[in-house]
Order: C-alpha cells, then sequence, then structure tokens
C-alpha cells in the first residue's frame, strides 16, 4: 500500500481503516511529522488569532474614532451614535470570522478561548498561541487606527478607544453588566457551535451588535479582555509619547474599572458554559426528529461519500460538551 505524503491533502486521503483504529503506519507518521515549533506553539492558530483580532479592533476601533469626532464637532450625538457603534462591532466580528475561521475558528477573545478550553475544545497546550495572538493583534489594531486618526485625537483623545462607565457608575453594578453581557456572548457562541447554526459568521455577529444595542450604554459592553485592555494601554503609551510625560488617564479614568472587563468576562463565560451544558444539552438529550442534533461518533458524510472534516487545522478530536466525538476543533464560524 502506497502510504501518504505531504503533497497530498491528507485527511481525504487517508484509508479508513487507519482512521477507524486510529493508527497510522510509521512511515506515515513520519512523512507527516510536524516540525517541533508547531508541537510546541501553534503558529497557524496564533497567526489566525493575531490576524483576526487585528481586524476587530481596526473596524470596531475606527468606527469609535469617528463616531467620537462626529460627536466632539457637534455633528451627533451620543445617543444617535450607539446604533452606528454596536453595528460595527458586529460587522468587526463578522469580518474577522471570514477572513481567519478556517485557520483558527477565529475566536478573536481570550474569554471565548478560555470557554472553549474548560469544554473539552481546545487543549491546554493551544492557549499560548490563541491568547498571545489576541493581545498581540489587538494592540497592533489600537496603533494602526491611533495612526489612522492621528490628525483627530486633538479634539477627542486616544482614550476613546477604551471603555469608560457611562449610565452605570456602580462598580457592583459595572461587574454585573460585564458578566452579563459575556454570559449571552457565550451562550450564543456555544450555541452557534454546537447546534450547527448557519451562517454562523452572520449570527455572531449580529448576536455581538444585539448585545451591544441592549446594554452597551452602560458601559461598553467589552466583552473581550484583549480588546479592551491592549487598546487602552496604546492609547496611554500614544498620550505619553505625545504630551513628553506619563499619562495614565486611560486607566484612572472610572477609577478601578479598567480591572472589569479585563478579568470579568472569563467569569462570564465559565458561567455560559455551565448553563448550556446543563441547561440546554443535558436536557435535551439526543433525538432524531428532523432539524434537531443528534450526536454520533461518526464524522458527517457529503458528496461523493467523502467525510466532511472541513476547517480541521491538524489530524485531532475533541468532544461535544455532552462528550461525544466532534470531528473538528472549536470553531465560531
Amino acid at each position: 500500500m502506497d502510504y501518504p505524503t505531504q503533497d497530498m491533502v491528507i485527511i481525504d486521503e487517508m484509508p479508513d481503516q487507519w482512521r477507524k483504529d486510529n493508527q497510522l503506519p510509521e512511515q506515515w507518521r513520519k512523512d507527516n511529522q510536524l516540525p517541533v515549533v508547531d508541537k510546541v506553539f501553534k503558529t497557524k492558530e496564533f497567526i489566525g488569532e493575531l490576524l483576526g483580532t487585528f481586524i476587530l479592533t481596526v473596524v470596531t476601533k475606527g468606527a469609535v474614532l469617528s463616531l467620537a469626532v462626529g460627536i466632539s464637532n457637534g455633528e451627533i450625538t451620543v445617543s444617535s451614535a450607539h446604533l452606528p457603534s454596536c453595528l460595527a462591532s458586529g460587522l468587526a466580528v463578522m469580518m474577522a470570522i471570514l477572513v481567519t475561521g478556517g485557520a483558527s475558528g477565529a475566536q478573536t477573545n481570550p474569554a471565548v478561548s478560555i470557554t472553549m478550553w474548560a469544554a473539552g475544545k481546545l487543549k491546554f497546550s493551544d492557549l499560548p498561541a490563541y491568547l498571545t495572538g489576541q493581545y498581540l493583534g489587538a494592540g497592533f489594531g489600537a496603533i494602526f487606527i491611533l495612526f489612522n486618526f492621528r490628525e483627530s485625537l486633538g479634539g477627542v483623545g486616544p482614550e476613546n478607544i477604551a471603555s469608560f462607565p457611562d449610565l452605570a457608575e456602580n462598580m457592583g453594578h459595572l461587574v454585573f453588566d460585564q458578566f452579563l453581557a459575556t454570559f449571552l456572548l457565550l451562550s450564543c457562541i456555544l450555541a452557534v457551535d454546537d447546534q450547527k447554526h448557519s451562517p454562523p459568521a452572520l449570527l455572531v455577529g449580529l448576536s455581538v451588535a444585539g448585545i451591544g444595542l441592549a446594554i452597551g450604554r452602560n458601559a461598553g459592553a467589552s466583552m473581550n479582555p484583549a480588546l479592551d485592555f491592549m487598546p487602552r494601554l496604546v492609547a496611554a503609551a500614544w498620550d505619553s509619547i505625545e504630551k513628553r510625560e506619563l499619562q495614565n488617564f486611560p486607566f484612572t479614568k472610572g477609577g478601578y474599572f479598567w480591572l472589569v472587563p479585563l478579568l470579568v468576562p472569563y467569569l462570564g463565560g465559565l458561567a455560559a458554559l455551565l448553563v448550556y451544558k446543563f441547561g440546554i444539552i443535558r436536557l435535551r438529550g439526543p433525538s432524531s426528529e428532523p432539524g434537531e442534533v443528534v450526536f454520533t461518533d461518526q464524522p458527517r458524510k457529503v458528496e461523493n461519500g467523502q467525510t466532511n472534516l472541513a476547517f480541521v487545522p491538524d489530524i485531532q478530536k475533541s468532544r461535544h460538551f455532552d462528550g461525544s466525538l466532534c470531528h473538528r476543533p472549536a470553531t465560531i464560524y
């Protein structure tokens, strides 16, 4: 029997008995062995998260700065800017998923990655690549967008790319607000991933826009530690360089509020996972009714009898939330 090589599509060419027995001949393993760097650090996933979070940050924060300039010039009001700001956030998520979903799942949010790890859909060894890419992507995106709007920053200030309390002021209220926003976001993401809703990129983007419209006026509904902390840090550094002295206004405005979007989203995501697992999956159980999800240990079949393992970064098996085998890694698109 001829062994498949690196020039072949590994998943399509792998003989059925090898996949069934989960055993690969030694020669095939040697021919398709991953580079050492990819064993230690998931390069493809890192680049995917870096680019995806960069896109998310540029579009989201670019819209925020554009609207802030309009408010400063008296062209629009704060209330009228709320809708386009939320729509821009949802579109930014959709764009990030469309571009980098095939590389890493386009999670673009540390709270999402931690939740997927807790759900068993990401390995612990994958987290460094995901989290590093997300924080660096948000940082680079903030730098690019501030440079792009540098001629307009005099009237609004670079700190506008960070979120701050608006309608809500009490710290307990702000914590609950951020918890609720992230809980809703991860509930939608888990449902899209588990129930295979389609088109997922659009659905997740609209979910983000809807959450922002509902409770974004309280304190921005960041829901993303990387998207809030890194632009805040870049804004402080930018202001310090411009004024040639240390500026920490992005961190002092609102007291210790900057800690809320940095830490609370993880709690909201984990709470959403628990509720979804025990409140949706456990109560639902397996079903064979049309249109309902049936969990099996077999991959889906598509045209010509080929196994559909689309969007698989490598040949790894994870598990659904109910414990059944999943033949693709966690993705939100």
